[in-house]
């Protein structure tokens, strides 16, 4: 199974970004947090991944692109993956103290996954809704 490990640059951010949205609306906020992640990608995150893009769409949409590394052998089981992925995507959504900020913003958080050929292979969508209280 790929580990997704939290990536905690943006959220950090975020947190210390609280007075700057105020002033500012958080789609503001996000794309200059955006602007700075940009430099430090692509992450190898783990053997079997690698983070290779993040954009903002809709100005409340956090769109993460990964790359799957190694998958020849594991192609077959991409719809196992998908939902092992989604069922800790949420969880980390929905928990962390690091993403409060998203909960709190209604910001969503796509996670969209692509072979190393480029090629699509499936994508993630988180928003806040989807956490129970």
């Amino acid at each position: 199974m790929i580990e997704k490990k939290n990536f905690n640059f943006l959220a950090f951010f975020l947190i210390h970004s609280q007075v700057v949205i105020a002033e500012s609306n958080v789609s503001d906020v996000l794309e200059a947090a955006l602007k700075e992640m940009k430099s430090l990608i692509p992450v190898e995150i783990n053997e079997n991944t690698k983070w290779t893009g993040i954009r903002l769409a809709n100005g409340n949409t956090v769109v993460y692109s990964y790359e799957l590394l190694n998958m020849q052998d594991k192609q077959r089981n991409i719809s196992k993956l998908q939902a092992s992925l989604n069922t800790d995507l949420i969880n980390n959504y929905c928990k962390s103290r690091d993403l409060s900020f998203y909960r709190d913003n209604d910001i969503a958080a796509h996670y969209e996954y692509f072979d190393e050929n480029n090629t699509y292979l499936f994508i993630i969508k988180i928003g806040s809704k989807q956490c129970l209280n």
